[in-house]
């Protein structure tokens, strides 16, 4: 505890010492290199579930049939070992050499023991039925349900340990919390707070709400989620609820299971007296870097809060303090940079 506030003061002091300078908020910077971890067995996790999982030896055989678990694999750089993956698995590259074992979420327990794996990575949406199939064939299933951001960069840590890739895992999570920092500085210069519509599904409407790390990103960004206050994690809404509630930008998930794009979007019943409507601010954003709980959220991130940062310019002009996402200025930004300091310290 001594040394952790030792930190913390010492972070603060360094921040207060540049105050006056600007600096360069490169995405491209990294924090320092990690000491180099080995994962000493045996190990017990939790998982998404709520489970205790307990691992006896370093995996050999990995199975992942959820694309989310297998980008955070690919990631912590334990993709070596992946021995197959779900149809939907589509990132990064090197998955389309590998089987297709399962139509995510379900999974085809017949070619999975064909493959023999000691290790099966699911989702929060895979099955009882499924988990319970695998482990009565003795293999282990660990699963990864994050809901919102900090759940996500947990999750990687937690990847990293099973793997045997700690250190590349850490080293990962400091990078995205990097990126993650800059965004939250450049926000906190804005002027005010456009509301944000992100639609994930159009037929029928849905969003994010909540406890998501959908309604993170919109929050991190300097914006405002207009279903914060809706029921359930990923409410479904009507065109009379978005109208009302009157979006200043929106967006909608694009990629594979896309069913609009802007013209229909604009073309909507009523629609045409929003403010993101009549100004133009309908952005289409990967759905995978809205949708999956990997690395490549924080993507989404950033290209939220690019938007958000024109709109906030466009509105106010001629408003001082407000700059562009790879610069700003630490004057006045002490008591931000103090919470970013403080969300280090829980992490330890």
């Amino acid at each position: 505890m001594k040394y952790q506030f030792v930190y913390c003061i010492l972070i603060l002091t360094f921040s207060f010492s540049f105050g006056f300078s600007m600096v360069d908020a490169n995405l491209d910077h990294e924090y320092n290199p990690v000491a180099p971890s080995t994962t000493s067995y045996p190990l017990t996790l939790t998982d998404g579930l709520g489970r205790n999982v307990t691992f006896t030896e370093e995996p050999q055989r990995i199975v992942s049939i959820a694309p989310s678990a297998t980008e955070v694999i690919y990631a912590v750089d334990a993709g070596d070992i992946v021995i197959a993956v779900d149809y939907s698995s589509n990132f990064p590259n090197e998955t389309a050499s590998l089987p297709k074992i399962s139509n995510f979420p379900a999974v085809d327990l017949e070619a999975l023991l064909v493959l023999n794996p000691d290790l099966v990575f699911g989702a929060g949406i895979t099955s009882n039925d499924d988990m319970t199939a695998m482990e009565n064939q003795g293999i282990q299933v660990f699963i990864l349900a994050p809901f919102t951001l900090e759940e996500v960069l947990d999750d990687i840590i937690k990847v990293g340990q099973i793997t045997n890739h700690e250190t590349e895992a850490t080293q990962l999570k400091d990078d995205l919390n990097l990126r993650l920092d800059s965004v939250l500085i450049n926000a906190s210069s804005f002027a005010y707070k456009p509301k944000i519509y992100l639609e994930f599904a159009s037929d029928p409407l849905y969003t994010f709400g909540k406890g998501t790390y959908g309604h993170d990103l919109i929050e991190l960004v300097g914006a405002v989620n207009i279903a914060e206050n809706a029921t359930g994690l990923y409410p479904q809404v009507d065109n009379e609820f978005i109208i009302i509630n009157n979006p200043d930008i929106i967006f909608y998930s694009k990629g594979s299971w896309t069913t609009t794009n802007v013209s229909a979007i604009s073309a909507r019943v009523g629609w045409e007296a929003i403010s993101a409507v009549k100004n133009g601010m309908i952005f289409p954003i990967n759905e995978d870097w809205v949708s999956r709980g990997g690395p490549r959220i924080i993507n989404g991130l950033e290209a939220i809060h690019s938007k958000v940062q024109d709109v906030v310019l466009t509105k106010s002009p001629s408003t001082k303090g407000i700059v562009t996402f790879h610069t700003f200025n630490l004057v006045g930004l002490m008591p931000l940079l103090a919470i970013i300091v403080i969300r280090r310290f829980h992490s330890f």
